[in-house]
C-alpha cells in the first residue's frame, strides 16, 4: 500500500513539473523590424503585435526574452528548434510542415497590391505579366502570384524588408509588391520620400491573418493554453486600448 501511495505521489510530481515547466523556463521569442504597426523595435513596446504577445505571456506567467532579428534568420532558428517562438506570420502549407502555429490570429487586416503609379490602371495579378514583383525575404506570397512566377510570367526579386521593396518600386527597380493596409498607413511608411509614386491596385486580394509560430518540439498543451489565453485577452479593454494606440 505504501509503495502504491509513493507511486501516486511520483505521478503527481511529474504532472506538476509538466504543468509549470514553461513558467520556470525562459522562452526565446523572436520577431523582426520594419513591419509597422505590428513589430519594430523602434515602435512603442516593440509594436502592436509584440505588445499583444507580451501581454498573453504575462497572463500565462511564462518567463521570456524577445529578440529582434532579420525575419529569415528568426524563422530558421525556430524551424531548427534553436528558438521557441516567432511572430507574426501568415499560415502557409510549407511552413505547417516545419513549425507549429497558434490557432488564434491576434489581428485581422486587408492585403492589397501596391505598385508604381505608372501601373495605376491595372486591377489584378494577371495584369502584371512581364513585370517585376518585389517580395521581402521570408514573406508570404499569394497562390495566384506563385503560379505566375513559376510560369515565368512575372519576375521576382527579393529585398531585406518591406521598406526596401517600396524603395525599389519608387526607383523603378520593381513594379509592385503585396502588403497590408495597416503597414502602408503606418507613420514609418508615410515618412518615406516620394511615396506618392506608390498606389494601391484594385480591390482587396485577401484578408490578413497573423499568427504566432512555435517550434516543432513545443508541447501542444502549451500552445492550447496560449490560444485560450489569447481568446480571453482579445475580449478585454486592454486589447482594445493597445489596438487603438497604434
Amino acid at each position: 500500500m505504501k509503495k502504491i501511495f509513493l507511486q501516486f505521489l511520483l505521478v503527481l510530481f511529474l504532472i506538476s513539473l509538466n504543468c509549470f515547466s514553461y513558467s520556470s523556463e525562459k522562452l526565446t521569442l523572436i520577431t523582426g523590424n520594419d513591419f509597422a504597426p505590428y513589430t519594430d523595435e523602434k515602435l512603442k513596446s516593440g509594436g502592436m503585435y509584440t505588445s499583444f504577445v507580451k501581454e498573453i505571456f504575462k497572463r500565462l506567467k511564462v518567463n521570456y526574452k524577445i529578440e529582434f532579428l532579420p525575419w529569415a534568420r528568426g524563422y530558421d532558428m525556430v524551424k531548427r528548434n534553436k528558438a521557441d517562438v516567432t511572430f507574426p506570420y501568415a499560415k502557409t502549407e510549407e511552413r505547417k510542415k516545419e513549425v507549429k502555429y497558434s490557432n488564434v490570429s491576434l489581428v485581422n487586416g486587408n492585403i492589397f497590391i501596391y505598385a508604381n503609379v505608372k501601373h495605376k490602371n491595372k486591377k489584378n495579378f494577371a495584369d502584371f505579366k512581364n513585370t517585376t514583383l518585389c517580395n521581402p525575404i521570408g514573406y508570404y506570397k499569394e497562390d495566384a502570384l506563385i503560379k505566375l512566377i513559376e510560369k515565368k510570367e512575372i519576375t521576382e526579386i527579393s529585398k531585406f524588408d518591406a521598406k526596401s521593396c517600396l524603395l525599389a518600386i519608387i526607383k523603378n527597380e520593381a513594379d509592385f509588391m503585396t502588403t497590408n493596409d495597416a503597414y502602408m498607413n503606418s507613420v514609418s511608411v508615410k515618412k518615406i520620400n516620394s511615396m506618392n509614386k506608390v498606389v494601391p491596385i484594385g480591390e482587396r486580394i485577401n484578408q490578413l491573418k497573423l499568427y504566432v509560430i512555435f517550434k516543432k518540439e513545443m508541447d501542444n498543451k502549451f500552445i492550447n493554453q496560449f490560444d485560450e489565453e489569447a481568446k480571453k485577452f482579445m475580449q478585454t479593454n486592454d486589447y482594445k486600448e493597445i489596438l487603438e494606440s497604434f
